[in-house]
């Protein structure tokens, strides 16, 4: 793996991104009706986009650059598995973790708050602004919104409609199921 490497991203050979966001939201949505087909009793709503997770109210979609370390097989440490091929760090370094955090070029974690098209935007906190490495590969900058937020803006409303069925569906078992969702 290269400098090439795609951060998240399968492109599949599609060189133009509204394509490929195109690919990726038609092949969730037949996944979705497929899905709601056979909906289990358990909460499915978490984890259907992306590092999406419904139960709260997030300002970060990973540890990377905070709470991540990634170690490859000389020791070298790096702030996301996406970026062996820059590493900040050494484990024998005193404390590899302050320098994941200390680090200075490439992604910067920013809240969505802190991100210009991201701040009133009613998905910002499931989304949490996207992945911060892959928006920095495509835009070269940190406080753009990912380059998925139309995907997940057309998925979400999905993800909640999914879920609801699958609460009625069950309803009438006797079990309660319930879920909650902030906002």
């Amino acid at each position: 793996m290269g400098s090439e490497m795609c951060i998240r991203d399968s492109a599949g050979g599609f060189d133009n991104p509204t394509l490929r966001q195109e690919v990726i939201t038609q092949g969730m949505l037949a996944a979705f009706e497929e899905l709601a087909r056979t909906l289990p009793r358990e909460r499915v709503i978490d984890g259907l986009v992306d590092f999406t997770i419904f139960d709260g109210l997030r300002q970060q979609v990973c540890g990377a650059g905070d709470s991540l370390l990634v170690v490859d097989q000389q020791g070298r440490v790096a702030r996301c598995q996406t970026e062996l091929q820059r590493p900040v760090s050494h484990i024998t370094s005193p404390d590899p973790l302050m320098d994941i955090r200390l680090e200075p070029g490439g992604f910067q974690r920013l809240s969505p708050a802190n991100k210009h098209e991201c701040a009133s935007c009613i998905w910002r906190h499931w989304c949490a602004g996207g992945c911060p490495a892959y928006t920095y590969q495509l835009t070269g900058r940190n406080d753009l919104q990912s380059p998925y937020c139309s995907v997940y803006k057309q998925l979400y409303p999905k993800v909640l409609e999914l879920e609801g069925m699958r609460l009625l569906k069950w309803a009438s078992t006797g079990i309660q199921h319930g879920v909650e969702v902030w906002v």
